[in-house]
């Protein structure tokens, strides 16, 4: 009698703890100062089965979150283990859903931990919850919806050319998608045709090669103008977001709101400290804040910027933000020059 009640038992909790495994919540917590908020699942996410990322959060301003996340195969956070979303500005809570597995081929293996990185800084963002989730078909079009109308920036081409990034739907090209589509269709009128001809139907009138190509060529135009609807509204999104962010300001204000607060403050000091003559300068800071090269050179001209100098290269001062300043103190050609405050120093050529 005893066994059979503990058989019935674990069964029990055998099935209860299944129904709770398709879905991982991930604990958000911002560290001390730091402009970017750290998700803890609460075990960690075999990416192979839950493929879906939800997250619920709200925004006082448009602003754009780079993702990263660290596995057991790569502990690091870093370009390639990221995607970037933007947000719109609500009051209320706003979900997200991304098929990660199927928009980025390095979520694998199982995800311990993950950044959310606002570009503009943390101010007037909180994510309140988020969850790793066994998608569905609802979900992947939620996914594939926002990926496509999603905001994707501009893809630099040297150092002046700015173009919108091409679209992709589940982490497939959608350009090749048309052309899946075009072809699918053209198949259908095709052999609606031939049976057509082979059963002697009359068949309607429409099914004819003329009116194939016309049908074909129809769709094609059709496909076309919802991609261009699409580039133009990432246009129009990029224009009113820079026009809200930077009219009307000071060369200081804007550097400041491309560069987020404390990114901005660091980088005031260390203007004021360096002097002005165009010496060589270089930048190390965290992947997980993306390109900043660019803006600094404008910022800190004459002097000339190098991001990520090699230890034995010729830079007479380093600026470190959130970065590791061993490789240079190490090997005893720099020394500590000056600090901001922890994490964020100057260090100087001997």
């Amino acid at each position: 009698m005893k066994k059979n009640l503990l058989l019935v038992l674990f069964s029990i909790v055998f099935v209860f703890s299944s129904f709770g495994l398709d879905r991982i919540n991930i604990s958000i917590v911002r560290p001390d100062r730091a402009p970017y908020f750290i998700g803890i699942p609460e075990m960690n996410i075999d990416a192979e089965e839950f493929n879906t990322l939800i997250i619920k959060l709200r925004s006082a301003k448009r602003e754009t979150i780079r993702l990263y996340w660290a596995s057991n195969l790569d502990p690091q956070m870093n370009e390639p283990k990221s995607i970037s979303f933007n947000v719109k500005r609500s009051e209320g809570l706003k979900e997200y859903t991304f098929n990660l597995r199927a928009q980025n081929s390095y979520w694998a293996g199982f995800i311990g931990q993950f950044i959310f990185y606002p570009d503009g800084g943390i101010d007037g963002i909180s994510i309140e919850t988020s969850s790793a989730i066994i998608g569905t078909p609802s979900t992947n079009i939620r996914s594939a919806w926002i990926e496509f109308w999603g905001l994707r920036g501009r893809a630099t081409i040297g150092s002046t050319v700015n173009v919108i990034k091409s679209i992709n739907i589940m982490g497939k090209p959608v350009n090749l998608i048309a052309l899946w589509i075009l072809l699918i269709l053209s198949i259908c009128l095709i052999i609606n045709k031939l049976k057509s001809s082979f059963t002697g139907e009359k068949g309607d009138s429409s099914a004819n090669w003329v009116k194939i190509g016309k049908k074909t060529a129809l769709a094609a135009i059709i496909i076309w103008a919802i991609l261009e609807v699409n580039v133009t509204y990432n246009y129009l999104n990029d224009i009113f977001r820079d026009y809200a962010d930077y009219y009307g300001k000071t060369p200081e204000q804007k550097i400041k709101q491309s560069l987020g607060d404390g990114q901005y403050n660091f980088y005031a000091f260390c203007k004021n400290v360096l002097p002005k003559n165009g010496t060589n300068v270089g930048i190390v800071y965290p992947e997980t804040m993306g390109p900043i090269e660019l803006k600094l050179r404008y910022y800190f001209y004459p002097i000339r910027i190098e991001e990520n100098p090699k230890p034995d290269d010729n830079s007479e001062y380093i600026l470190v933000y959130q970065g590791n300043p061993n490789q240079y103190l190490n090997n005893g050609k720099y020394y500590l020059f000056a600090k901001y405050k922890e994490g964020e120093i100057i260090l100087k050529r001997k």
